[in-house]
């Protein structure tokens, strides 16, 4: 059994946000500018749009869940992919925090990122045009 580092979500939405300063802003798009949905935007806070985690027994960095319409949305990644590079650059050994820095850059910017999947026979490569983080609201039923 694989044992994860698993923080809740809006707890590792906070610790991104905490680690720099210049991200601290929140926006509220209203309803009529956002296609009819409630949508939050995180001020110059721009990456791939996916939740990243690190393996305890393993430290590869998985990607948990991939943000609906969102940048590795667009560019084919999904959650239980491995990352295995970014930018040609071996992750292995690197924390998560480096890695969350290296997926973060400004808006229209584009990350390459080689992930292993269970049906590749090998590594492939995506590359991602880096985006404002865009969270939809959900309310209560």
């Amino acid at each position: 059994m694989k044992h994860f580092f698993i923080l809740p979500l809006v707890i590792l939405f906070a610790a991104l946000i905490a680690t720099n300063a210049q991200y601290n802003q929140t926006s509220v798009i209203p309803s009529k500018e956002a296609g009819g949905i409630p949508t939050t935007v995180v001020n110059n806070l721009a990456g791939i749009s996916a939740i990243v985690m690190q393996e305890k027994d393993t430290d590869k960095i998985l990607i948990v869940q991939v943000l609906p319409e969102g940048a590795a949305e667009k560019a084919g990644l999904l959650a239980k992919d491995y990352i295995v590079k970014i930018d040609d650059k071996q992750i292995g050994g690197m924390d998560i925090q480096s890695v969350v820095a290296m997926l973060r850059g400004d808006p229209g910017t584009k990350v390459k990122i080689t992930v292993a999947r269970e049906e590749f026979l090998g590594p492939n490569d995506f590359t991602v045009t880096r985006e404002l983080v865009r969270l939809k609201e959900v309310s209560p039923k």
